[in-house]
């Protein structure tokens, strides 16, 4: 007799209680799913991260016998079956609305080429690629990127007088599967920042492919006046920034330039008050490495079996810092490493360590009370442990 192990999707329960209370309670029955488990909680969320939330959302099971919200009932059953195309289409759904919510959400700010939205933009793009990527086949659909202002159907950023979004937004189809032509130029679909830099008309790029970097804002001075002059000023404030560096790495890449694009663009060597959105999600392992390094060792069958009392008097005993202690010894370092110069961003960036460290599958120990709080670590090295909880998930 043959056995078949066949694997039931991973059922996750929605605290009704819990989304209520939620600052935002008034909307909370029509988040979207992938939100109610935690994508873009935060700018720290690195690409693993938010694609495993995507991947959750896609093939989990969402029960609904325990809700008495008839509104939340009906938006979490409308998401269909784990695994369905009524689940993927959803997301995709999802996907490609964020980025323009995104962009009108942050109109004012985006003055600033630094501002964490045009990090948020690029990110779900890249995310919305790879979901249809890895899910859509089987459903015929195809992912590409369009321009919010050359979109059929923008949220409403398109207003006369607003500055051109330079950015892609994900956008997905299930009528070009089999077309030769998926990301076509003409019609404005293009399969990456690279494609589009080296395709879209407005941008003229064939005489940058080749030049060096230090060459090219005098590039851009000769050719002024050749091109509508806002598109002129968005380039300059965008494509020829070293925030959008990585980007313009890729478009060498794409047109086969020779030579190491990391090095010719400087990327392995950049100045830390540059760096922007794609470090950001390396801050919170970096951090809590040298917390790591930095903690006294506490035995973990003795602690687990120790009253929270009992507990406190173990890290004292033991000599454990609190965060305090930390951070006047180890502050200055981790600001040169990291490349943050803001108090502001630094206490952001403590503050959402401190929230990993509590975690259940956390090496670390806490007790203590108010700025009391003592912390310590289990045995093993930092490697071990983030392996284990890999394993567990």
């Amino acid at each position: 007799m043959v056995s078949l192990n066949i694997q039931q999707p991973e059922t996750i329960i929605l605290p009704e209680a819990e989304l209520a209370a939620r600052p935002t309670s008034w909307q909370y029955t029509k988040q979207a799913i992938v939100r109610y488990l935690g994508y873009g909680d935060h700018e720290y969320q690195s690409d693993t991260v938010r694609r495993r939330i995507l991947s959750r959302a896609y093939k989990a099971a969402f029960p609904t016998d325990h809700l008495s919200d008839s509104q939340l009932i009906e938006h979490i059953e409308a998401y269909g079956e784990p695994e369905s195309k009524t689940r993927f289409e959803r997301i995709c759904f999802y996907l490609s609305r964020r980025g323009m919510s995104l962009i009108e959400m942050n109109v004012d700010k985006r003055v600033d080429s630094s501002h964490r939205s045009y990090g948020q933009v690029a990110q779900t793009f890249q995310d919305g690629i790879w979901f249809v990527g890895n899910y859509g086949r089987q459903y015929n659909y195809v992912a590409y990127g369009k321009l919010p202002q050359e979109t059929i159907e923008p949220l409403g950023y398109a207003k006369p007088g607003l500055p051109l979004e330079p950015l892609l937004v994900f956008c997905y189809d299930d009528s070009l599967s089999e077309s030769e032509n998926i990301f076509d130029s003409s019609e404005g679909r293009y399969s990456s920042h690279a494609d589009l830099i080296a395709n879209h008309l407005a941008f003229v790029l064939s005489d940058l492919i080749t030049i060096s970097d230090d060459e090219s804002s005098q590039e851009w001075v000769k050719q002024r006046g050749t091109m509508d002059p806002v598109i002129e000023a968005e380039i300059n404030r965008i494509y020829l920034s070293d925030h959008i560096a990585p980007m313009r790495a890729d478009i060498d890449e794409y047109a086969g330039v020779p030579g190491d694009a990391v090095k010719r663009y400087r990327l392995d060597i950049v100045p830390q008050s540059n760096r922007k959105f794609q470090q950001k999600s390396t801050w919170p392992d970096k951090i809590l490495r040298e917390l790591f390094e930095f903690l006294p060792v506490i035995d973990r069958s003795s602690w687990l079996i120790a009253n929270e009392e009992e507990q406190i008097l173990i890290l004292k005993s033991q000599n454990a810092p609190t965060m305090r202690n930390f951070r006047e010894q180890k502050e200055e370092s981790l600001r040169r490493l990291l490349g943050i110069r803001n108090d502001f961003e630094f206490a952001n960036i403590i503050k959402h360590v401190r929230k990993q460290i509590k975690r259940d599958d956390s090496p670390f120990v806490v007790a203590g009370r108010g700025k009391g709080v003592r912390y310590a670590k289990y045995e093993g090295s930092y490697e071990f442990h983030n392996a284990e909880a890999m394993n567990d998930e």
